[in-house]
């Protein structure tokens, strides 16, 4: 059995398709985008006036874009609170994508406004109206900055970093080799910082493989590499194929696990924080061009160009977060998912003669389901393979729901195309 350290509470195995569901709204995420929106409301009034009054295009850019980012502000917010409804017959998967579309709606919406800011300035270029009042300009943009880096602060504030963040190592503990003898299932050992377990007071785990109380610790991020003893500790009754997969797909006991299990930030959060870093980048230019123009009137020229510059960086700013939404949209592999590891452990199961119908698709940016078919031997326990393919999958991978089905192997699936295994 399994539990955290100084934890005793009984722990339950769970031996069905999906691990325990996080349903309800993000409150965190949400608590962020409601300060992040009152901060762009206030300021963006304080903005509109700033500009009307210096008559800079610059500064009415930046409160145009922090329009922009107060109107996604809410559109994220609506996605969040409609991603914790639960699944109904209709929408059987959940609500999760609400959140996907939040963020695209949001790209979108900034796209749009600098497309029209961009044609403003080019308007300003022909005219030749660049009267502004520069100390107006300088005092504005100054607090924007500081604003925007407040807003940016606070959406940072508690997310894991990046794709990477934790490492774990796999020992086989000589104290667990002791206990065996009076256990029936001993203990693995990770090296690793901890985290809670998702549930309690029981504690559920995927898979059918338990593990003893004490010595046990789950990682805090990715998940730990296991050794061919280890996996044998874990579980006296597993495969041995099944141990020789688990530490083949983790080579030298040393997993750099940060990809694989990460707690990836809420997209709508993300979005915010890129929206945040536009207007941070596009509030230092204005700045620079009022200091220019403040101590150099005759290069007022400066405060349309900047529009163009920042315009385009701001663009930028918003390929990643629309690349991911795209993948998610499009049912793709997320990348820190390797398809061929996750094959390579199910061919390598005694009795299983081929693999197809693989399938790894992101139901949002930090939920991933997998289904398989695995075609089996005449003489294959169809149930020790199911529960073994079950157990190796969800030792490797933190899959939010998988479906594994066992079929009988026939020599037609050789040639068929659709079993076929799909180019990189």
């Amino acid at each position: 059995m399994f539990a955290l350290p100084k934890e005793r509470e009984k722990c339950e195995v769970r031996d069905h398709c999906h691990r325990a569901r996080s349903e309800g709204v993000d409150v965190k995420a949400r608590r962020k985008l409601i300060i992040a929106s009152v901060l762009c409301l206030v300021f963006m009034i304080a903005e509109i006036v700033g500009g009307v009054l210096s008559n800079s295009l610059a500064i009415a850019t930046d409160a145009a874009h922090l329009l922009t980012d107060f109107a996604s502000f809410m559109i994220s917010l609506f996605a969040i609170w409609i991603a914790g409804r639960p699944s109904t017959q209709r929408m059987s998967f959940g609500w999760y994508r609400a959140e996907v579309i939040g963020a695209m709606a949001s790209v979108f919406m900034i796209w749009v406004i600098t497309g029209i800011l961009v044609w403003l300035a080019i308007g300003r270029l022909i005219s030749g109206d660049y009267e502004v009042d520069a100390k107006i300009m300088l005092i504005t943009s100054g607090l924007a900055i500081l604003v925007n880096v407040i807003m940016g602060v606070q959406l940072q504030h508690g997310h894991s970093h990046g794709l990477g963040g934790g490492h774990g190592h796999s020992h086989g503990s000589s104290k667990s080799n002791k206990r065996g003898k009076k256990h029936k299932k001993a203990t693995a050992h990770v090296n690793a910082s901890s985290t809670p377990c998702a549930a309690s007071p029981t504690k559920r785990i995927e898979g059918g493989v338990a593990f003893e109380p004490e010595d046990a610790e789950l990682p805090a991020a990715g998940l730990p590499s296991f050794s061919y003893q280890n996996a044998k500790l874990v579980d006296p009754g597993l495969d041995l194929e099944i141990a020789a997969v688990l530490a083949e797909t983790a080579p030298g006991s040393h997993h750099h696990g940060g990809q694989v299990g990460r707690e990836a930030v809420n997209m709508n959060v993300r979005a915010a924080l890129i929206h945040v870093i536009g207007d941070v980048i596009q509030s230092v230019g204005v700045f620079v061009a009022a200091g220019v123009i403040f101590f150099w009137p005759e290069y007022a020229i400066v405060d349309p160009i900047c529009t163009f510059v920042f315009s385009i960086i701001v663009l930028f700013t918003t390929f990643t977060i629309m690349k991911d939404a795209l993948l998610v949209l499009m049912e793709g592999t997320p990348n820190y998912m390797h398809y061929a590891e996750v094959l390579q452990i199910f061919q390598r199961i005694e009795g299983v003669e081929r693999v197809h119908n693989l399938r790894i698709w992101a139901l949002s940016i930090n939920k991933v389901a997998l289904s398989a078919h695995l075609a089996i031997g005449a003489n294959a326990n169809a149930k020790q393979i199911l529960d073994a393919a079950t157990s190796a999958v969800h030792l490797r991978y933190n899959f939010f729901e998988t479906t594994i089905q066992i079929e009988d192997y026939t020599a037609e699936m050789e040639n068929c195309v659709q079993c076929s295994v799909p180019e990189k």
